[in-house]
């Protein structure tokens, strides 16, 4: 359920694919959906669908968007969202829906062209504002600040890209969350006429202490639709227990610029 905010493989391309190289403005607006299943280490299922719009810019160098994703959530009675109640809570029997807003986050990153134009430097923020209903368990009920960097690198048909990030969490009554870093690798390969493929391995540490970290092995194609659509399909699976045990899915988004 965490795969689009992450930094797997589908995000990594979109990454790669946007760098804005001219002086005017480049806008784009974006649709996605993200469905994952999976039983996070608990005897039954969780299921998660989230679909979000993105409404972006870019202008040289800079680069904002604003993501505002919709939640629905099936599993074990009362859990609501995996990995969110504390450690050596009871599991309660049957099976529970919730859906709604989730929490809008908003980011801005710059680029830094090295090594002569064949590596970037993406460094980037953003801000969780917390829009979703924590009562429903759809999050958190507070804000969390997350910092990243990426380094992309071209090698002519293959582009590798590797990130580093931490998120500080804001402290809930609710919740017992905390701070956590992740780390991702991938490769892309672009080949004329033929979609841009990639794969990557990201890992991050949990929303709750005492869970294991959240490993996902992902990969991607993306492809355009004419000069100003690209569409990007993805499916992960998971490597750990608070992952989950598979995911998909797609992206299109649609760019002008003014």
């Amino acid at each position: 359920m965490q795969a689009f905010w992450s930094g797997s493989v589908h995000g990594l391309v979109a990454l790669a694919a946007l760098f804005p190289g001219a002086a005017v403005a480049d806008w784009r607006l974006a649709y996605g959906f993200d469905a994952s299943t999976g039983e996070y280490g608990l005897p039954a299922r969780t299921d998660v669908a989230i679909s979000y719009v993105e409404a972006g810019v870019s202008r040289g160098l800079w680069n904002a968007q604003v993501t505002v994703p919709y939640l629905a959530v099936e599993g074990p009675a009362n859990l609501g969202l995996p990995l969110l109640p504390g450690d050596g809570a009871a599991v309660p029997s049957g099976r529970d829906q919730t859906w709604g807003l989730g929490d809008v986050r908003v980011g801005v990153s710059r680029f830094f062209p090295l090594w002569n134009g064949s590596g970037l430097l993406d460094v980037s923020a953003s801000v969780k504002v917390p829009t979703a209903d924590a009562d429903r368990l759809l999050g958190t009920g507070e804000p969390d600040v997350s910092l990243r960097t990426d380094y992309i690198h071209d090698l002519g048909s293959l582009t590798f890209v590797a990130g580093v990030g931490y998120t500080f969490s804001g402290r809930s009554d609710q919740f017992d969350v905390q701070d956590r870093a992740s780390f991702s690798v991938g490769l892309l390969r672009d080949s004329p006429g033929l979609p841009t493929f990639g794969v990557s391995y990201a890992e991050r540490q949990p929303i709750i202490d005492n869970l294991d970290n959240v490993r996902e092995l992902s990969w991607s194609a993306a492809f355009p639709i004419g000069d100003r659509v690209r569409v990007v399909t993805y499916a992960l699976t998971g490597l750990s227990d608070a992952t989950p045990d598979y995911g998909l899915g797609f992206r299109i988004t649609y760019r002008f610029s003014q």
